[in-house]
């Protein structure tokens, strides 16, 4: 197992809010870059990634950025492709789409067009490190494009995006077709390459294009998933920074007050903070190949690791909303003497 970049006692509170990825007319989107940045700075955002395809916000990221009130971070959206050799019948695009976002860099990366698709992630993925301190792996399902075989010699740490709130990437998995791999639901991924060992974090984000057009199909609009990160300040390098570390947890809406992760008990808790005295939430704890290792009511869940647990992390889902909060894993290896399970 990879070095967990997590000190022996992690609290995160004071939390920043962000969307991760977004567009603007720099590539397929419907609104300009200093309009994207208007709606998300008016509507509770403490930063945005601008990550259009093919380019970075270099010329927009300063200029619209706001002191201590808002941050506009440097992304790019590499947008790779496959050749398709499915049955035109069913799938009757040429191409198959691997897209990996690179942050925190004004420098883009070169995509690729190659023969499979563990190639091409492969390849896309060391050009965007070769740019960017940070790396996000984008809707593995969208056009069902991802496997877990796919990730094959991949390095940790990256981000990966388990709740995109696009219409069409299919986080809860999909039937794809006759003779084909059915794929699993994003989160499912998630912990598999966890549970290989992997230092993965999982995001939550808009992937905006439509702000305010009707494009003759569901809209891809802004509001629907989001980070909520425990940086030093708000500057994009810190903010980046957290990201990397694991210092945050994703959201689609339900607010987490603050999160203890304490490397040396092994144990993971959370305060959670409700919209109104009603709401009621149950957090599960996942541990390895997705198991539930606790189920638990309540505004203070919490777990304390067993021995031959590799990793743990919480999913809060909101019982009254439906939304969720998925906090990030604390990998930990503990002794048999303890079976401790108070708070």
């Amino acid at each position: 197992m990879e070095t967990p970049l997590i000190p022996a006692l992690l609290i995160l509170s004071a939390f920043l809010k962000g969307n991760l990825h977004t567009h603007s007319t720099r590539s397929d989107g419907d609104v300009a870059p200093v309009d994207a940045v208007s709606w998300y700075a008016g509507h509770g955002y403490d930063f945005l990634a601008l990550s259009d395809h093919g380019v970075t916000s270099i010329a927009e990221a300063p200029a619209l950025s706001t002191p201590d009130a808002f941050t506009v971070i440097a992304s790019e959206e590499v947008s790779s492709t496959v050749p398709s050799t499915r049955p035109r019948e069913i799938y009757p695009r040429d191409t198959i789409s691997v897209h990996v976002n690179t942050l925190c860099t004004t420098a883009t990366a070169a995509a690729v067009s190659l023969p499979t698709v563990a190639e091409a992630l492969r390849a896309t993925v060391a050009n965007a490190r070769a740019v960017a301190p940070l790396i996000q792996i984008n809707h593995p399902n969208y056009e069902g494009a991802l496997s877990f075989r796919d990730f094959d010699g991949i390095e940790g740490p990256y981000l990966l995006e388990v709740a995109n709130g696009h219409p069409h990437v299919d986080n809860d998995g999909m039937p794809i077709w006759p003779d084909y791999d059915l794929r699993p639901t994003a989160e499912q991924l998630w912990d598999a390459l966890l549970t290989r060992g992997v230092v993965v974090y999982g995001t939550a984000t808009d992937d905006t294009h439509d702000f305010v057009r009707d494009p003759g199909f569901t809209p891809r609009r802004p509001g629907h998933g989001w980070v909520m990160v425990a940086s030093e300040s708000s500057e994009a390098s810190d903010i980046c920074d957290a990201l990397g570390r694991g210092r945050f947890y994703a959201s689609n809406g339900v607010e987490i007050s603050s999160i203890v992760a304490d490397e040396a008990r092994g144990s993971l808790s959370m305060e959670v903070a409700a919209s109104t005295p009603e709401e009621q939430f149950i957090t599960r704890f996942v541990g390895a190949n997705g198991r539930t290792l606790a189920l638990q009511n309540g505004l203070s869940p919490f777990y304390v690791m067993r021995p031959g647990d590799s990793y743990v992390r919480a999913v809060v889902t909101s019982t009254t909303t439906l939304k969720s909060a998925w906090v990030q894993p604390l990998f930990q290896w503990v002794q048999p003497d303890s079976p401790d399970q108070s708070p």
